[in-house]
């Protein structure tokens, strides 16, 4: 094998076959046919040098594979070539994943987009130009946080015309602050039709029923939410991958919040404790995880639980998510001094857009329990901040508005503000880490990937 693709290796002083901008000779050269794909096991390791290395051999290895086996075959235009041809662009995609993450961790990230524009030549199909475009928005729209750039790459596309799900769920997470829930339905039905994942389906079958909620359509929004994890439950424990896991637990807990039903939170604890017991979590995946089992207690009125999941949390990872939820339970607790200190901790600067919405929501639950008139002024402000599109959210942005103002006015003892903080925090909670193609799942788990990688022809 080695000898035979020897025959198709560019000369030594040409470029490397993996994007890195060196020489064939000093980089894969001597490299790429000597040992099985290791890259996943030594990036989760924390090995990323050496991770970086073995995915720019495996990346030539498998264009040489490419050249070799799949271009001939095309010739003879049969359906198993075009298969094949598939594959290889599935593949060499799911490298690009690991090959980005390795960048990024060994700090070199700027050299990245180089590396995607060499690459861009690997494989002569359309489709595979799709995946570029698709990896630079990751590139600009993850990484550099260059939200606009990212748009000027997907505005050559009418998502009604792609058929490449990573492209479509990108295209629905860039586009999020700018296309109305109808639209967000409609894209996530057209991920679910052409993709054959059960996990993806699962994940954006959630988002459908979570906008659903969103345009106050619980009737129908709920119903499929439920059967979309009757369905997903249908697929064997032994074939579930760890992201589905993940998204199964979170939907148990997103049903939970929305009818209120104790079943569905306990499900939903179970889940994400098997998560943990299985050790296949990094710190920062753990942390998400406790943090997702303190809302579960929180929401089962198990308040001292809920202190201990997110104290787990905040050990593993610190985050000022995690803070703006513990807030919470203190309030509940009448520890409003020690929820107060906590909140104003919090930099707002490391925190989502959707997060801020958290943050503000638990700056409204410390000025209903205080009564506090720094409280009132500073809930007051940041909900007036609070920009959406989403029908539900700005009926009850208007709602908190006005009870705050009535609560700064009158000072009142018992006002229907708290009825309407629950509604909003309810669906609010539902908002981060549900749109698009899971990056954050992507960061926090060790295993990478968003479905198994073909590694061979």
């Amino acid at each position: 094998m080695a000898s035979y693709l020897s025959k198709l290796e560019p000369s030594g002083r040409n470029d490397c076959l993996c994007g890195s901008g060196a020489r064939f000779k000093n980089c894969c050269k001597n490299e790429y046919s000597k040992k099985q794909f290791d890259g996943m096991t030594l990036f989760n390791k924390g090995e990323y040098r050496k991770a970086l290395k073995a995915i720019r051999s495996h990346i030539t290895w498998y264009r040489l594979c490419h050249m070799a086996h799949t271009v001939p075959f095309l010739e003879s235009n049969s359906d198993e070539s075009r298969r094949l041809l598939h594959t290889d662009i599935e593949a060499m995609s799911d490298m690009l994943d690991l090959l980005l993450s390795c960048y990024s961790k060994c700090d070199i990230l700027d050299d990245y987009p180089f590396a995607l524009e060499y690459l861009s030549s690997a494989i002569d199909d359309d489709r595979w130009g799709v995946k570029i475009d698709y990896h630079k928005c990751i590139y600009l729209y993850v990484y550099k946080d260059k939200r606009t750039s990212a748009k000027k790459i997907l505005d050559a596309y009418n998502w009604k015309q792609v058929s490449d799900v990573d492209l479509l769920t990108v295209l629905i997470d860039v586009y999020s602050d700018s296309i109305n829930p109808v639209e967000k339905i409609n894209i996530a039905e057209r991920i679910c039709e052409i993709s054959s994942s059960p996990e993806i389906t699962l994940q954006y079958q959630n988002l459908i029923g979570i906008e659903y909620c969103l345009l106050n359509d619980t009737n129908k929004g709920v119903p499929i939410l439920e059967s979309n994890i009757r369905e997903y439950e249908e697929t064997p424990k032994e074939n579930r991958t760890t992201i589905g896991r993940h998204h199964l637990a979170i939907s148990y807990k997103h049903l939970g919040e929305l009818t209120g039903k104790k079943e569905y939170l306990t499900s939903a604890i179970v889940n994400l404790k098997n998560e943990i017991e299985t050790g296949k979590y990094s710190s920062i995946g753990e942390a998400q995880l406790w943090l997702d089992m303190g809302e579960c207690f929180h929401h089962l009125s198990e308040l001292d639980e809920a202190i201990n999941a997110y104290d787990k949390s905040l050990n593993r990872s610190y985050s000022g998510l995690t803070l703006v939820f513990k807030s919470r339970v203190l309030i509940k607790l009448d520890k409003l001094e020690e929820a107060r200190d906590m909140l104003n901790s919090v930099v707002l600067e490391d925190l989502t857009e959707p997060n801020i919405f958290d943050y503000s929501i638990s700056k409204c639950y410390l000025a209903f329990a205080s009564k506090d008139t720094g409280d009132i002024q500073t809930g007051l402000e940041l909900i007036k901040s609070i920009k959406t599109n989403d029908p539900m959210f700005k009926d009850l942005v208007q709602d908190l508005l006005s009870q705050l103002y009535e609560l700064k006015d009158t000072k009142a003892e018992d006002c229907k503000a708290e009825t309407a903080l629950q509604r909003f925090n309810r669906y609010v909670s539902l908002k981060p880490n549900i749109f698009g193609f899971g990056i954050d799942i992507n960061a926090i788990i060790d295993d990478i990937g968003k479905r198994p990688s073909n590694n061979g022809n």
